[in-house]
């Protein structure tokens, strides 16, 4: 098993038992359906009355070219750098939106929100801000998270 595979392997494992194990299956289907190009080739076109029998040889010249849709396996390193990605999207970059929701509250002085339904009270959720990581350190995440990108890419 190649380090980027067992590296893969770590991750999905991880995120799965943080509870985002939706976001591992969307990455394992965009992997099992690969990198998706359309790609011009050039076709053939039957030339007609050319054979006499029913045995003798068809002859072909060249045609226009088509469009066709080539697949192609991402690499393990590839396959890393998508789940990397597809995590910071889902949970660094929310937190980040999140943290500069927290500070933009915070500026007028809000300590906390509930959301309550119009039709039943006791049907709420409050969000306590103080659970809410500062701008700061959801930045510094996605820094990190960029780097181990970079690095696996020029790699």
């Amino acid at each position: 098993m190649s380090d980027y595979k067992k590296l893969f392997q770590e991750v999905s494992e991880f995120l799965t038992e943080k509870g985002y194990g939706i976001l591992v299956e969307q990455v394992r289907d965009e992997l099992a359906t690969g990198r998706l190009s359309e790609e011009k080739i050039q076709t053939l076109k039957e030339v007609e009355g050319r054979s006499i029998g029913l045995l003798s040889e068809t002859e072909f010249k060249r045609s226009q070219s088509a469009d066709f849709v080539r697949r192609q396996d991402y690499s393990d390193a590839e396959s890393v750098v998508l789940l990397l990605e597809a995590s910071k999207r889902a949970i660094i970059d929310g937190t980040a939106m999140a943290s500069q929701i927290k500070g933009a509250l915070e500026n007028l002085q809000i300590q906390g929100l509930t959301f309550a339904s119009e039709e039943d009270e006791k049907d709420s959720y409050e969000l306590p801000m103080d659970n809410i990581p500062n701008l700061a350190e959801a930045n510094r995440r996605v820094s990190e998270i960029e780097e181990l990108i970079r690095q696996i890419r020029n790699q």
